[in-house]
Protein backbone atom coordinates (compact mmCIF):
# COMPACT_ATOMS: atom_id res chain seq x y z
CA UNK A 1 0.00 0.00 0.00
CA UNK A 2 0.98 3.66 0.15
CA UNK A 3 3.26 5.56 2.50
CA UNK A 4 0.18 7.39 4.96
CA UNK A 5 1.63 10.59 3.50
CA UNK A 6 -1.33 13.13 3.45
CA UNK A 7 -2.81 13.46 0.36
CA UNK A 8 -2.89 9.06 0.83
CA UNK A 9 -5.11 9.58 3.63
CA UNK A 10 -7.18 12.39 1.89
CA UNK A 11 -8.08 9.80 -0.78
CA UNK A 12 -8.85 7.08 1.23
CA UNK A 13 -11.38 9.14 3.33
CA UNK A 14 -13.29 9.78 -0.47
CA UNK A 15 -12.81 6.44 -1.34
CA UNK A 16 -14.18 5.59 2.02
CA UNK A 17 -17.00 7.56 1.37
CA UNK A 18 -18.21 6.52 -1.30
CA UNK A 19 -18.23 3.00 0.06
CA UNK A 20 -21.74 3.62 1.42
CA UNK A 21 -20.44 2.33 4.49
CA UNK A 22 -20.08 3.46 8.35
CA UNK A 23 -18.07 2.47 11.40
CA UNK A 24 -20.99 1.57 13.00
CA UNK A 25 -22.73 -0.20 10.58
CA UNK A 26 -19.30 -1.58 9.99
CA UNK A 27 -18.96 -2.54 13.33
CA UNK A 28 -22.50 -4.83 13.35
CA UNK A 29 -21.28 -6.48 10.73
CA UNK A 30 -18.18 -7.58 12.65
CA UNK A 31 -20.19 -8.55 15.57
CA UNK A 32 -23.95 -10.18 13.84
CA UNK A 33 -23.40 -10.77 10.48
CA UNK A 34 -20.40 -12.64 11.11
CA UNK A 35 -21.33 -14.28 14.35
CA UNK A 36 -24.84 -15.62 12.65
CA UNK A 37 -23.30 -16.82 9.75
CA UNK A 38 -20.66 -18.82 11.25
CA UNK A 39 -23.26 -20.34 13.96
CA UNK A 40 -26.25 -20.21 10.80
CA UNK A 41 -23.80 -22.71 8.75
CA UNK A 42 -23.35 -24.63 12.19
CA UNK A 43 -27.30 -24.81 12.51
CA UNK A 44 -27.71 -25.98 8.61
CA UNK A 45 -24.97 -28.34 8.37
CA UNK A 46 -27.29 -29.96 11.65
CA UNK A 47 -30.29 -29.87 9.97
CA UNK A 48 -28.95 -31.53 6.33
CA UNK A 49 -27.35 -34.09 8.61
CA UNK A 50 -30.38 -34.63 10.45
CA UNK A 51 -33.06 -34.44 7.35
CA UNK A 52 -31.07 -36.88 5.58
CA UNK A 53 -32.02 -39.55 8.11
CA UNK A 54 -33.95 -42.69 6.64
CA UNK A 55 -37.10 -41.37 8.80
CA UNK A 56 -37.33 -38.43 6.59
CA UNK A 57 -36.38 -39.83 2.96
CA UNK A 58 -39.83 -40.01 2.16
CA UNK A 59 -41.46 -37.92 2.41
CA UNK A 60 -41.66 -34.82 -0.36
CA UNK A 61 -42.00 -31.93 2.21
CA UNK A 62 -38.42 -32.97 4.18
CA UNK A 63 -36.85 -33.35 0.66
CA UNK A 64 -37.96 -29.75 -0.62
CA UNK A 65 -36.78 -28.75 3.38
CA UNK A 66 -33.15 -30.60 2.61
CA UNK A 67 -32.61 -28.32 -0.06
CA UNK A 68 -33.80 -25.45 1.54
CA UNK A 69 -31.04 -26.33 4.24
CA UNK A 70 -28.35 -26.69 1.63
CA UNK A 71 -29.29 -23.07 0.36
CA UNK A 72 -28.80 -21.92 3.66
CA UNK A 73 -25.79 -23.64 4.80
CA UNK A 74 -24.41 -21.87 1.39
CA UNK A 75 -26.01 -18.29 2.25
CA UNK A 76 -24.83 -18.03 5.66
CA UNK A 77 -21.25 -19.69 4.85
CA UNK A 78 -20.69 -16.62 2.29
CA UNK A 79 -21.96 -14.63 5.02
CA UNK A 80 -19.50 -15.40 7.32
CA UNK A 81 -16.88 -13.64 5.08
CA UNK A 82 -18.81 -10.20 5.65
CA UNK A 83 -15.57 -8.94 7.35
CA UNK A 84 -14.38 -7.88 3.71
CA UNK A 85 -17.25 -5.55 3.85
CA UNK A 86 -15.75 -3.87 6.20
CA UNK A 87 -13.51 -1.41 5.04
CA UNK A 88 -13.46 1.49 7.65
CA UNK A 89 -11.66 -1.28 10.36
CA UNK A 90 -10.42 -3.96 7.58
CA UNK A 91 -9.21 -1.44 4.92
CA UNK A 92 -6.46 -3.49 3.50
CA UNK A 93 -9.07 -6.71 3.34
CA UNK A 94 -11.46 -5.03 1.99
CA UNK A 95 -9.48 -3.71 -0.86
CA UNK A 96 -7.56 -7.01 -1.92
CA UNK A 97 -8.78 -8.97 -4.58
CA UNK A 98 -10.43 -11.16 -2.90
CA UNK A 99 -12.21 -8.53 -0.92
CA UNK A 100 -13.36 -6.70 -4.42
CA UNK A 101 -14.26 -9.97 -5.53
CA UNK A 102 -16.47 -10.78 -2.75
CA UNK A 103 -17.97 -7.54 -2.61
CA UNK A 104 -18.74 -7.39 -6.71
CA UNK A 105 -19.69 -11.11 -6.71
CA UNK A 106 -20.40 -12.62 -4.02
CA UNK A 107 -22.26 -10.16 -1.88
CA UNK A 108 -23.89 -8.04 -4.72
CA UNK A 109 -25.10 -11.24 -7.22
CA UNK A 110 -24.33 -14.71 -5.91
CA UNK A 111 -25.65 -14.17 -2.33
CA UNK A 112 -28.75 -12.54 -3.60
CA UNK A 113 -29.62 -15.15 -6.26
CA UNK A 114 -29.53 -17.77 -3.47
CA UNK A 115 -31.90 -15.25 -1.49
CA UNK A 116 -34.23 -15.44 -4.60
CA UNK A 117 -34.35 -18.98 -4.95
CA UNK A 118 -34.68 -19.40 -1.27
CA UNK A 119 -38.36 -17.93 -1.30
CA UNK A 120 -39.20 -19.77 -4.35
CA UNK A 121 -38.98 -22.88 -2.46
CA UNK A 122 -41.27 -21.30 0.20
CA UNK A 123 -43.40 -21.14 -3.00
CA UNK A 124 -42.61 -25.30 -3.36
CA UNK A 125 -43.44 -25.65 0.33
CA UNK A 126 -46.68 -24.05 -0.13
CA UNK A 127 -47.51 -25.77 -2.93
CA UNK A 128 -46.85 -29.19 -1.72
CA UNK A 129 -48.90 -28.82 1.68
CA UNK A 130 -52.00 -27.66 -0.52
CA UNK A 131 -51.63 -31.03 -2.65
CA UNK A 132 -51.81 -32.73 0.29
CA UNK A 133 -54.91 -31.07 1.71
CA UNK A 134 -56.68 -30.22 -1.70
CA UNK A 135 -57.45 -32.60 -4.71
CA UNK A 136 -56.98 -29.38 -6.77
CA UNK A 137 -53.09 -29.57 -6.26
CA UNK A 138 -52.83 -33.06 -6.70
CA UNK A 139 -50.97 -32.94 -10.09
CA UNK A 140 -47.97 -31.20 -8.36
CA UNK A 141 -47.19 -34.32 -6.55
CA UNK A 142 -46.33 -35.75 -9.53
CA UNK A 143 -43.04 -33.46 -9.71
CA UNK A 144 -40.50 -35.07 -8.21
CA UNK A 145 -39.59 -32.84 -5.62
CA UNK A 146 -35.49 -32.70 -6.44
CA UNK A 147 -36.25 -32.14 -9.86
CA UNK A 148 -39.06 -29.17 -9.13
CA UNK A 149 -35.75 -27.47 -7.30
CA UNK A 150 -33.43 -28.08 -9.61
CA UNK A 151 -36.02 -26.11 -12.30
CA UNK A 152 -36.73 -23.44 -9.98
CA UNK A 153 -32.74 -22.74 -9.65
CA UNK A 154 -32.48 -22.95 -12.81
CA UNK A 155 -34.69 -20.38 -13.86
CA UNK A 156 -33.88 -18.17 -10.64
CA UNK A 157 -30.13 -17.94 -12.63
CA UNK A 158 -31.62 -17.56 -16.02
CA UNK A 159 -33.54 -13.88 -14.32
CA UNK A 160 -30.59 -13.32 -12.69
CA UNK A 161 -28.47 -12.91 -14.91
CA UNK A 162 -28.32 -9.32 -15.91
CA UNK A 163 -27.15 -8.54 -12.15
CA UNK A 164 -24.00 -10.72 -12.96
CA UNK A 165 -23.29 -8.19 -15.77
CA UNK A 166 -23.84 -5.16 -13.55
CA UNK A 167 -20.35 -4.84 -12.18
CA UNK A 168 -16.72 -5.60 -12.47
CA UNK A 169 -13.73 -5.26 -10.69
CA UNK A 170 -12.05 -2.06 -9.97
CA UNK A 171 -8.27 -2.83 -11.06
CA UNK A 172 -5.92 -2.39 -7.80
CA UNK A 173 -4.20 1.12 -10.11
CA UNK A 174 -7.33 2.72 -10.76
CA UNK A 175 -9.57 2.27 -7.02
CA UNK A 176 -8.74 5.66 -5.72
CA UNK A 177 -9.33 6.91 -9.34
CA UNK A 178 -12.66 5.61 -9.89
CA UNK A 179 -13.64 6.04 -6.08
CA UNK A 180 -15.21 2.38 -6.19
CA UNK A 181 -14.21 -1.27 -5.45
CA UNK A 182 -16.73 -2.07 -8.41
CA UNK A 183 -17.23 -0.47 -11.56
CA UNK A 184 -20.50 0.09 -12.99
CA UNK A 185 -20.27 -1.53 -16.98
CA UNK A 186 -21.64 -0.09 -20.05
CA UNK A 187 -24.40 -3.07 -20.15
CA UNK A 188 -26.03 -1.77 -16.70
CA UNK A 189 -26.49 2.15 -18.47
CA UNK A 190 -27.53 0.82 -21.86
CA UNK A 191 -31.07 0.53 -22.87
CA UNK A 192 -31.53 -3.22 -22.83
CA UNK A 193 -29.41 -3.17 -19.82
CA UNK A 194 -31.76 -1.45 -18.01
CA UNK A 195 -34.89 -3.10 -19.29
CA UNK A 196 -33.37 -6.58 -18.49
CA UNK A 197 -32.08 -5.42 -14.77
CA UNK A 198 -35.78 -4.00 -14.15
CA UNK A 199 -37.58 -7.09 -15.34
CA UNK A 200 -35.01 -9.37 -13.33
CA UNK A 201 -35.72 -7.17 -10.01
CA UNK A 202 -39.56 -7.21 -10.33
CA UNK A 203 -39.76 -10.70 -11.26
CA UNK A 204 -37.19 -11.73 -8.38
CA UNK A 205 -38.89 -9.31 -5.99
CA UNK A 206 -42.64 -8.21 -6.13
CA UNK A 207 -43.59 -11.01 -8.41
CA UNK A 208 -41.78 -13.61 -6.08
CA UNK A 209 -43.20 -12.20 -3.05
CA UNK A 210 -46.69 -12.06 -4.15
CA UNK A 211 -46.76 -15.92 -5.30
CA UNK A 212 -45.24 -17.09 -1.46
CA UNK A 213 -48.58 -14.56 -0.67
CA UNK A 214 -50.75 -16.36 -2.93
CA UNK A 215 -49.51 -19.66 -2.13
CA UNK A 216 -49.45 -19.29 1.46
CA UNK A 217 -52.99 -18.30 1.51
CA UNK A 218 -54.00 -21.60 -0.96
CA UNK A 219 -51.83 -23.79 1.90
CA UNK A 220 -54.05 -22.03 4.66
CA UNK A 221 -57.51 -22.53 3.22
CA UNK A 222 -56.86 -25.97 2.10
CA UNK A 223 -56.03 -26.92 5.62
CA UNK A 224 -59.02 -25.06 6.74
CA UNK A 225 -60.77 -26.85 4.22
CA UNK A 226 -59.64 -30.25 4.97
CA UNK A 227 -60.68 -29.60 8.98
CA UNK A 228 -63.89 -28.56 7.97
CA UNK A 229 -64.31 -31.94 5.93
CA UNK A 230 -62.55 -34.12 8.75
CA UNK A 231 -64.78 -32.85 11.53
CA UNK A 232 -68.14 -33.04 8.84
CA UNK A 233 -67.07 -36.99 7.95
CA UNK A 234 -66.05 -37.38 11.92
CA UNK A 235 -69.75 -36.68 12.68
CA UNK A 236 -71.17 -38.61 9.94
CA UNK A 237 -69.10 -41.43 11.31
CA UNK A 238 -70.50 -41.50 14.69
CA UNK A 239 -74.13 -41.12 13.56
CA UNK A 240 -73.49 -44.22 11.22
CA UNK A 241 -71.50 -45.99 14.11
CA UNK A 242 -74.42 -45.60 16.39
CA UNK A 243 -77.29 -47.48 14.03
CA UNK A 244 -74.55 -49.84 13.23
CA UNK A 245 -74.01 -48.78 9.73
CA UNK A 246 -70.16 -49.19 9.85
CA UNK A 247 -67.98 -51.80 10.92
CA UNK A 248 -66.32 -50.69 14.66
CA UNK A 249 -62.78 -49.34 14.00
CA UNK A 250 -60.26 -50.57 16.48
CA UNK A 251 -58.79 -48.35 19.25
CA UNK A 252 -55.41 -48.78 17.47
CA UNK A 253 -56.04 -48.11 14.03
CA UNK A 254 -58.03 -45.20 14.95
CA UNK A 255 -55.06 -43.87 16.78
CA UNK A 256 -52.75 -45.03 13.98
CA UNK A 257 -54.99 -42.50 11.85
CA UNK A 258 -55.58 -39.61 14.16
CA UNK A 259 -51.35 -39.45 14.52
CA UNK A 260 -50.81 -39.55 11.07
CA UNK A 261 -52.83 -36.58 10.61
CA UNK A 262 -51.96 -34.63 13.78
CA UNK A 263 -48.38 -35.03 12.04
CA UNK A 264 -49.18 -34.12 8.82
CA UNK A 265 -51.27 -30.88 10.49
CA UNK A 266 -48.37 -29.96 11.79
CA UNK A 267 -46.68 -30.07 9.50
CA UNK A 268 -48.73 -27.72 7.22
CA UNK A 269 -48.55 -25.27 10.81
CA UNK A 270 -44.97 -24.79 10.13
CA UNK A 271 -45.03 -24.58 6.26
CA UNK A 272 -47.07 -21.52 6.88
CA UNK A 273 -44.99 -19.93 9.80
CA UNK A 274 -42.15 -20.65 7.44
CA UNK A 275 -43.81 -18.82 4.76
CA UNK A 276 -45.15 -16.20 6.73
CA UNK A 277 -41.46 -15.32 8.13
CA UNK A 278 -39.81 -15.19 4.57
CA UNK A 279 -42.73 -12.89 3.83
CA UNK A 280 -41.96 -10.43 6.13
CA UNK A 281 -38.66 -10.82 5.89
CA UNK A 282 -39.34 -10.18 1.91
CA UNK A 283 -41.07 -7.47 2.59
CA UNK A 284 -38.15 -5.65 4.60
CA UNK A 285 -35.60 -6.83 2.48
CA UNK A 286 -37.53 -5.56 -0.96
CA UNK A 287 -38.43 -2.26 1.36
CA UNK A 288 -34.52 -1.69 2.15
CA UNK A 289 -33.48 -2.66 -1.61
CA UNK A 290 -35.86 -0.18 -3.26
CA UNK A 291 -34.63 2.64 -1.31
CA UNK A 292 -30.98 1.72 -2.18
CA UNK A 293 -31.60 1.60 -5.70
CA UNK A 294 -34.42 4.11 -6.02
CA UNK A 295 -32.97 7.17 -3.57
CA UNK A 296 -29.56 6.47 -3.05
CA UNK A 297 -28.38 9.42 -4.88
CA UNK A 298 -30.75 11.70 -2.55
CA UNK A 299 -29.73 10.75 0.93
CA UNK A 300 -26.85 10.85 2.65
CA UNK A 301 -23.86 7.58 2.39
CA UNK A 302 -24.34 6.98 6.33
CA UNK A 303 -27.97 6.35 5.83
CA UNK A 304 -27.93 3.98 2.81
CA UNK A 305 -25.17 2.06 5.17
CA UNK A 306 -27.65 1.56 7.47
CA UNK A 307 -30.21 0.10 4.59
CA UNK A 308 -27.42 -1.86 3.40
CA UNK A 309 -26.95 -3.54 6.21
CA UNK A 310 -30.62 -3.88 6.87
CA UNK A 311 -30.52 -5.78 3.73
CA UNK A 312 -27.56 -7.89 4.77
CA UNK A 313 -28.92 -8.78 8.21
CA UNK A 314 -32.12 -9.77 6.83
CA UNK A 315 -30.67 -12.47 4.41
CA UNK A 316 -28.92 -14.00 7.39
CA UNK A 317 -31.43 -13.63 9.63
CA UNK A 318 -33.70 -15.71 7.14
CA UNK A 319 -31.17 -18.34 6.90
CA UNK A 320 -30.28 -18.51 10.28
CA UNK A 321 -33.09 -18.99 12.00
CA UNK A 322 -34.87 -21.78 9.71
CA UNK A 323 -33.62 -24.88 11.95
CA UNK A 324 -35.96 -23.53 14.90
CA UNK A 325 -39.13 -23.99 12.89
CA UNK A 326 -37.94 -27.44 11.98
CA UNK A 327 -37.51 -28.06 16.19
CA UNK A 328 -40.37 -26.36 17.00
CA UNK A 329 -42.96 -28.36 14.61
CA UNK A 330 -41.40 -31.53 14.58
CA UNK A 331 -40.84 -33.93 17.24
CA UNK A 332 -38.86 -36.16 15.09
CA UNK A 333 -36.51 -33.72 14.41
CA UNK A 334 -35.88 -32.59 18.14
CA UNK A 335 -35.28 -36.58 18.91
CA UNK A 336 -32.38 -36.98 15.62
CA UNK A 337 -31.10 -33.49 16.89
CA UNK A 338 -30.67 -34.56 20.91
CA UNK A 339 -29.20 -38.55 18.87
CA UNK A 340 -26.63 -36.94 16.72
CA UNK A 341 -25.72 -33.86 19.47
CA UNK A 342 -25.74 -36.30 22.54
CA UNK A 343 -22.64 -37.73 23.66
CA UNK A 344 -24.36 -41.26 23.91
CA UNK A 345 -25.42 -40.70 20.44
CA UNK A 346 -24.14 -44.03 18.92
CA UNK A 347 -25.47 -46.05 21.87
CA UNK A 348 -28.89 -44.30 21.51
CA UNK A 349 -28.76 -44.91 17.32
CA UNK A 350 -28.19 -48.59 18.28
CA UNK A 351 -31.73 -48.50 21.06
CA UNK A 352 -33.92 -46.62 18.98
CA UNK A 353 -32.95 -48.61 15.23
CA UNK A 354 -36.33 -49.82 15.96
CA UNK A 355 -37.99 -45.80 16.35
CA UNK A 356 -36.04 -45.48 12.94
CA UNK A 357 -37.83 -47.62 11.30
CA UNK A 358 -40.93 -46.87 11.39
CA UNK A 359 -43.05 -46.03 8.89
CA UNK A 360 -43.07 -42.85 7.38
CA UNK A 361 -47.02 -41.82 8.57
CA UNK A 362 -45.35 -41.09 11.79
CA UNK A 363 -43.71 -38.04 10.97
Amino acid sequence: MLPETNETIDLREILLSNLLTSRQTEILILTLIVPLGAIGSLFNLISILVLSRPLFKKLALFKYLRVYSLTSLFVTFLMFFFFYMAPNLLFDLALSYIGRFFKCFVANNLITLLFSFGNVLDILFNLERASYFNKKFESFKRIPPYYACLGSLFVCGILHIPNFLIFRIAPTDLIYVERQLCIYTPFSSSTVGRVLLLTSFILEGPVVLLLVIITNIIAYISYKSFLKRKSTLNQQQTSQLASSALPIISSEQKKRKEKKERNQETLVQMTLWISTFSVLIHIIQFSSQVVLFILQRTIKPEISAWFLFLYSFIIVLKHFSSIFFLYKFNNNFRKSIYICCSSEGTTRSSANTDTNRQPMQQI
